[in-house]
């Protein structure tokens, strides 16, 4: 079926009798993809070729479709646009070859590790792509030899990457620039940490330094991550002084990283303690931070290390989520401290809320009868309310989720409030001066 025309701009150059051409059905598709709305733009595409001449299709369109068919998974989309430009005979530039992987190139996922089946297949996927690329005498840039080498990296075939890079030595792409680069041998040393394989990491990290190219930050976070599986944390501390010494600065990830390899070796002190390293170097604190601690600090039954980290989100403005509250309400559980683990619960869900938030378009006013009114009449006012917030992800929806949990709607707005909670003032005076 053809699709009516997508376009006032489109129905007015008709009108003038200026037809559109090309490039004016390109800047349309490029439209609808953004939006991800492909079935409109397999029905333009569609009409295009039905089309013909100066308004058919060029392989900028086809590539515009397949690059979304990569972003939203649909495989089978993808090969039915691919089979269209096939047919029409319109020769593939490396831009297709890079959608074509991305598109084909995640048999397994989202699963972490891939089986026998799905590695097989996968094989054979890319294989047909670089045969349809031998046909078309194109050959890989670093860009596509990197999505290839990031696929095989999915489906954890750390040996086939290994193979692949040594391959590519002395090799270079259509465009006469080396294939390999930093960024490729960085995906190569993610494969082996996936696979386990810690000794063939660094021994690409070797190879790396022989061919002349140097480890960047990304690099090292890469063999850090890989020190948290293995438990050690020295090796993570001098990976963390080689980003220093080579005149890198240490990014939030580097140092979200080293916390996450003291908490799997255990010791959350030593994370604690890498805080005022991230504030020394003027970097802002998330909440990815804090999870891992308040994980380790959970399974270590460690109340004074969870309660410090609260009120230090609390005093750099660091919103806690449904995971942090979780985490908070959990320790307390563990320790029998029911009276703290409710009064938590009821601070942490206002403080999720943004500033000035209004839930669903309506007023603050609504969202106080949400958490604050009184009785199972209130309750039951309110509960379609509730409902209506629930529906739609985001911070109000799981600030009112914990409040409601924690039976916020049987305090009244007079006797309640998240700055003057016994508990919010108890971390307060204990933790002055963070």
């Amino acid at each position: 079926m053809i699709c009516a025309l997508p376009s006032f701009q489109v129905r007015n150059m008709e009108q003038n009798d200026v037809k559109p051409n090309t490039r004016t059905y390109n800047s349309i598709l490029m439209g609808f993809c953004k939006k991800l709305e492909l079935d409109k733009a397999e029905a333009l595409l569609e009409r295009m070729l039905q089309t013909g001449e100066d308004q058919g299709p060029s392989v900028t369109s086809f590539n515009i479709i397949l690059r979304a068919c990569g972003i939203m998974d649909d495989p089978l989309r993808a090969l039915r646009v691919f089979s269209k430009m096939v047919k029409t005979q319109i020769s593939p530039n490396v831009g297709t070859v890079f959608h074509l992987v991305h598109a084909f190139g995640r048999v397994n996922f989202p699963f972490i590790r891939g089986t026998d089946d799905s590695q097989k297949e996968l094989a054979r996927r890319l294989q047909a792509i670089e045969g349809y690329m031998a046909r078309f005498n194109l050959t890989h840039n670093f860009q596509t030899f990197n999505t290839v080498l990031a696929a095989f990296c999915t489906e954890g075939m750390a040996d086939t990457v290994i193979r692949r890079l040594e391959l590519a030595e002395g090799r270079v792409g259509g465009d006469g620039l080396p294939i390999l680069t930093t960024l490729t041998f960085n995906t190569a040393i993610n494969a082996c940490n996936q696979a386990q394989q810690w000794d063939v990491s660094k021994d690409i990290l070797t190879r790396m330094h022989y061919l002349g190219l140097k480890p960047n930050r990304e690099t090292y976070n890469i063999f850090m991550n890989g020190c948290a599986e293995q438990r050690k944390v020295n090796d993570a501390f001098s990976y963390m002084n080689k980003i220093q010494e080579g005149g890198l600065k240490p990014d939030i990830i580097t140092y979200n990283t080293l916390i996450k390899v003291c908490c799997y070796a255990g010791d959350a002190d030593t994370a604690v303690s890498l805080l005022r390293d991230i504030e020394k170097s003027g970097l802002s604190f998330c909440d990815v931070t804090y999870v891992t601690i308040l994980h380790c600090a959970v399974q270590k039954e460690r109340i004074d290390i969870i309660e410090f980290l609260v009120e230090h989100m609390h005093q750099r403005n660091v919103k806690p989520t449904i995971s942090i509250c979780e985490h908070v309400v959990t320790a307390y559980l563990n320790c029998h401290q029911i009276e703290d683990a409710a009064e938590a619960l009821r601070v942490l869900g206002v403080r999720m809320l943004p500033e000035g938030i209004k839930a669903e378009n309506q007023s603050e006013d609504v969202l106080k009868r949400i958490f604050l009114e009184d009785g199972v009449q209130a309750d039951l006012t309110t509960l379609q309310l509730l409902k209506d917030a629930m529906v739609k992800q985001g911070a109000v929806s799981e600030s009112l989720l914990a409040s409601r949990l924690s039976g916020l709607g049987n305090a009244s707005m007079g006797e309640w409030n998240a700055d003057e909670s016994w508990w919010a003032k108890r971390l307060r005076s204990q933790y002055i001066n963070l």
